[in-house]
């Protein structure tokens, strides 16, 4: 399988967001809360899930700039599609799970974390707007997550938002009442 059907196959179409891949990898850009590029997500399929943040040999490895002091800049993935909707706001754990949600039409980015503490500030602003939605996994890093939404819809079962269908990730956001 060729990385551009895995990642068709993983619910990515590359033409709509801001990637790069080539046979073996995946660069997803990071942005910053204004837009501005800060780092990358790089996707390695084949490499062993183990290997934590490894950019030789792990499947997932993020770099993200520093600014003046640990931790200032902002990184997510997904922003693309924050002008889909006005009045609400996903946020998830991983760019697979977030593009489920943009196959339904609505906005979501990937926090690239459990606890997304980093992003909070600029959550305080858009709560003021929008309402803001947590998508979590079943387990004890996806409660987390509810701390910074207004809203928190738990997986039931040990599928993750990024292995679902489209079918039935739609099926999930109808039964927890979410209008498409």
């Amino acid at each position: 399988m060729t990385m551009l059907d895995h990642l068709r196959s993983r619910a990515i179409e590359p033409a709509r967001y801001h990637l790069h891949y080539d046979e073996e990898t995946t660069c997803f850009y990071l942005f910053n809360l204004t837009g501005q590029f800060v780092g990358y997500q790089q996707y390695r399929p084949a490499a062993d899930k183990t290997r934590k943040n490894d950019p030789k040999l792990g499947r997932y490895f993020n770099y993200v700039l520093h600014g003046p002091e640990k931790g200032s800049v902002n990184a997510v993935w997904g922003l693309e599609t924050f002008g889909y909707r006005s009045d609400v706001l996903f946020i998830v754990e991983g760019i697979f799970d977030a593009a489920k949600l943009h196959n339904q039409g609505l906005p979501a980015i990937a926090a690239l974390a459990n606890d997304p503490k980093h992003i909070r500030p600029w959550l305080r602003i858009i709560r003021q707007t929008r309402v803001i939605i947590g998508v979590s996994d079943n387990d004890a890093a996806g409660s987390k997550l509810k701390n910074s939404v207004d809203i928190n819809l738990q997986l039931s079962d040990s599928k993750d938002l990024g292995d679902m269908s489209n079918d039935e990730v739609r099926n999930f956001l109808c039964k927890n009442e979410i209008r498409l």
